[in-house]
């Protein structure tokens, strides 16, 4: 459903993603279509979660794929033109945490 909102808006998307260990982290970003960037974050304060690295590791037949430690270096890193769209998305925990940095 978000991939389907995502196909309808004109502009470039941004994928900034952090996942639990145990989620089927290929099924889950199958289901993205025409993203310009994804990039790869740890999730802080969560021994479950998988490692930005690894997940990178997992991505990497898509393109433009990057591993970035924390949230805030994610957003920096995009280079963002007006109109751009930035995805958290994954887990509700790495919501929380950029929630948490307003």
């Amino acid at each position: 459903v978000l991939n389907e909102y995502l196909d309808s808006l004109n502009c470039n998307k941004h994928l900034i993603i952090g996942m639990m260990a145990n989620k089927d982290h290929k099924k889950y970003i199958s289901y993205f279509k025409n993203i310009s960037s994804i990039t790869t974050v740890d999730i802080p304060n969560q021994p479950n979660a998988i490692s930005g690295k690894e997940l990178k590791n997992k991505f990497k037949n898509f393109p433009n794929v990057q591993y970035k430690e924390s949230i805030q270096e994610a957003i920096q890193s995009i280079p963002l033109k007006e109109d751009d769209l930035i995805i958290i998305s994954g887990s509700l925990y790495l919501s929380g945490e950029f929630l948490n940095l307003n």
